[in-house]
């Protein structure tokens, strides 16, 4: 970074936060297009989507500590975090909503449809599948509540805070104190 330059703590954490979120809402994508009524792979996609999240993440901290001359406070590193956090939750969390509700409309269905199909598959009395039914259609109901879908978006932000204080801890690094007396 040059002398002119200034830095901005924000354009770091901006593009970061965005990319992570282009990088989730693919994944997410990918994962309803074609792994939605497979439980296991839904997983496995879920948990990769998860820990490319935490990788960028790493590297947006790391980046600022770069960008800031090779030194950064906790406080720092987390902000940095944080701002990313909130862009890629925030945009992850209304993707997810309109994916769900206006993209594919169907997609709750069919993981019905897969879950139940599975349980009778494994040999689940037809009582036990109609009371997953109704626990499914219940679940659904209750996940478009706003206080649901507020409560959701405040624990995303909080576990993705708390992973992002951890790293922005592992990425502090202070200046040296250079001893004026000698």
């Amino acid at each position: 970074m040059s002398q002119t330059e200034k830095f901005s703590p924000f354009a770091i954490p901006l593009k970061m936060g965005v990319l992570i979120a282009l990088v989730k809402i693919i994944l997410s994508t990918i994962q309803y297009q074609f792994f939605a009524e497979q439980m296991t792979t839904n997983l496995v996609v879920s948990f990769l989507s998860f820990v490319l999240g935490v990788i960028l993440l790493y590297v947006t901290g790391s980046k600022q500590r770069k960008a800031m001359g090779g030194f950064i406070e906790i406080k720092q590193a987390f902000q940095a975090m944080f701002v990313a956090i909130l862009i890629f939750v925030i945009v992850g969390f209304l993707y997810d909503l309109l994916y769900q509700h206006v993209i594919d409309p169907t997609l709750t269905e069919r993981i019905k449809t897969s879950t139940i199909s599975f349980a009778e598959k494994m040999g689940a009395p037809q009582e036990k599948l109609d009371e997953m039914a109704e626990q499914f259609d219940e679940q659904q109901r209750k996940s478009t509540d706003i206080g649901t879908l507020s409560l959701s978006l405040f624990s995303m932000i909080v576990w993705y805070s708390i992973i992002g204080f951890i790293m922005a801890a592992i990425l502090k690094k202070r200046k040296p104190i250079v001893d004026s007396y000698n």
